[in-house]
């Protein structure tokens, strides 16, 4: 039997806020998917007493269990709407994640729409379209083998970026493997399909420098 306390913890919300979510109209036939990341983000942020928090997609996936792709389009559908605010660490590594209180200047479903569908996102519809460089990424990722002289853990995270292992970028992996790498992996991933960028082994190094240097 659930032991529900709030003395094991709360998250602290103001009602004109949480009034302004629950009407808002979210995009029809979503599965709730917009409301349960705003609720995730208020989590991580309201709910460890924060404005702002560093949040992954793998932090999204394992919070609400929803697939990876639909996360991907409905957070850029989010903060497109102006719901949610997005900006990236001083070094680019990381992605930054709070609630805009404005409730005032939350865009409309159709007006958001438009936005994402301006930044290549496929409307209606909850995966992401398939760009140049996401071709050329799945294509790397399909191609990739692994080589007895890579560690596994390079082979690992190059497999994850789609990407060729290199003595360098190696080199780089094993430096930092003692280093919980994964968030930034995703971190690299959502950046380079928002910014229309190829994952590099070049750019994956220079986020590791900046990340832990």
């Amino acid at each position: 039997m659930a032991d529900v306390q709030c003395e094991n913890g709360f998250t602290k919300i103001a009602n004109e806020l949480l009034e302004a979510l629950l009407i808002y109209k979210f995009p029809k036939n979503t599965s709730d998917i917009p409301f349960k990341l705003i609720m995730f983000v208020i989590r991580k942020t309201y709910g460890f007493n924060k404005i702002v928090d560093k949040i992954s997609l793998t932090q999204f996936e394992t919070g609400i269990k929803i697939d990876r792709k639909q996360i991907c389009y409905w957070l850029n559908y989010l903060v497109e709407a102006k719901i949610l605010v997005k900006q990236y660490n001083i070094n680019k590594s990381s992605v930054l994640y709070s609630i805009n209180k404005d409730y005032d200047k939350w865009l409309s479903v159709v007006e958001a729409k438009k936005l994402v569908e301006a930044r290549s996102f496929t409307s209606g519809s909850h995966h992401t379209e398939t760009s140049g460089s996401q071709e050329t990424h799945k294509r790397k990722k399909e191609i990739l083998q692994k080589k007895d002289n890579y560690s596994d853990k390079t082979i690992l995270i190059c497999r994850e970026l789609g990407i060729e292992p290199t003595d360098k970028l190696d080199e780089y992996i094993c430096k930092y493997q003692h280093k919980e790498l994964k968030p930034l992996v995703d971190n690299l991933i959502q950046w380079c399909l928002e910014n229309k960028k190829d994952v590099t082994g070049l750019r994956f190094m220079n986020w590791l420098r900046k990340e832990f240097n």
